[in-house]
């Protein structure tokens, strides 16, 4: 299925439209979905969507490409993205959530991975095999509230387009790049993290608004629920 929006303005003075795809409770899946110029992509933050399962996405998105918290448990994986002008979209934002995400790739966004307290509650997220490209800043773990964060295997290549986050983490340290409350944990961190200056990545995948449609879904093994 492909969404889009043939009357968004753009990077520099998006519509706020609302979000492509948004979960309404337990059980959602959302399999082989492409969607063009999304201002909010998915959201799973809005209503808590327990045992939900989103996988084979790719778009392109300007503000936020998936928000997952509200209390939400699930999975996302194979997902592909890109940003709106490299500095306006931030790919995953992690709030009040039990969340495992494996083998994901966004280029050209403001940030791959934020970690944020909603409800006086952090995440509890499992991250494998997730990296980015040509973005301003890495992964920011910015939750005040108690949180289990465990990142295996990340790449992220920061082109420092601005300033960069200070919260960038820096995985090959093994540390954060400032002090943390020792109210949250980051463990079974493992992977690479650079910045660089412009140039053209061999890594980087094509702008999801040139790519073609995604295949066609396989039958559904995820949780019986709505396939939105």
């Amino acid at each position: 299925m492909n969404f889009n929006y043939p009357v968004e303005n753009g990077a520099s003075s998006p519509i706020s439209f609302p979000a492509t795809i948004q979960g309404n409770g337990a059980n959602v899946y959302v399999i082989g979905v492409q969607a063009d110029s999304s201002y909010i992509f998915l959201d799973l933050d809005t209503h808590a969507c327990t045992t939900h399962y989103a996988d084979m996405l790719d778009g392109y998105a300007f503000t936020q490409y998936v928000h997952v918290g509200g209390g939400s448990t699930g999975s996302i994986v194979n997902v592909t993205g890109a940003g709106g002008a490299f500095t306006t979209a931030t790919w995953l934002t992690m709030g009040n959530c039990t969340e495992t995400v494996d083998s994901c790739f966004v280029y050209g966004v403001l940030s791959l991975l934020d970690c944020i307290t909603e409800s006086s509650k952090g995440p509890n997220l499992t991250a494998i095999m997730i990296a980015q490209d040509g973005s301003t800043s890495g992964i920011t773990l910015a939750s005040a509230a108690a949180s289990t964060i465990n990142i295996i295997q990340t790449s992220c290549c920061d082109w420092a387009q601005g300033t960069a986050s200070n919260d960038d983490y820096a995985a090959s340290s093994g540390l954060p790049s400032r002090s943390r409350s020792a109210r949250n944990t980051a463990s079974g961190v493992s992977g690479n993290s650079v910045s660089r200056t412009p140039t053209a990545s061999s890594m980087a995948l094509a702008m999801a608004g040139d790519s073609g449609m995604v295949a066609d879904s396989p039958t559904p093994l995820a949780p019986n629920g709505a396939l939105l």
